[in-house]
């Protein structure tokens, strides 16, 4: 009897809906079980009904901004590798700070969905 693996599960917190469903299909496509939120608030309740092993979200959020949420994130879910999707690439102060509260990567939306994929899967295979 061959005892199957589920996918890893990861929670894209975006508010620009084409940006998370690109996001979204991709990571889908190589194999990852998708949940997605528009709102900060909505991102949190979506962690607390499907735990998930990585969080990606936007660092500016209709609710919220990205550094009070990865601060909530990270209080509730310490060891849940969280990287954070900006369209603010050149911002160092922002990139240091989300660093010093605990994210795991910095990426700006220009990022490529490989660079994107490629950083994710670090992610999940770096002990915590």
């Amino acid at each position: 009897m061959k005892l199957f693996k589920s996918p890893k599960r990861i929670l894209v917190i975006e508010d620009h809906s084409m940006v998370a469903e690109m996001i979204c299909e991709t990571l889908k496509r190589s194999g990852y079980d998708m949940v997605a939120a528009g709102f900060g608030i909505q991102g949190l309740q979506q962690m607390e009904r499907y735990p998930c092993d990585l969080v990606l979200m936007d660092i500016k959020l209709p609710d919220q901004d990205g550094i009070s949420l990865l601060e909530k994130f990270k209080k509730r879910h310490p060891e849940v590798p969280v990287i954070i999707l900006t369209g603010m690439e050149g911002d160092e102060a922002l990139m240091k700070k989300a660093m010093d509260l605990g994210a795991t990567a910095f990426l700006g939306k220009s990022s490529h969905l490989q660079q994107i994929l490629q950083t994710v899967e670090q992610a999940l295979t770096k002990p915590a």
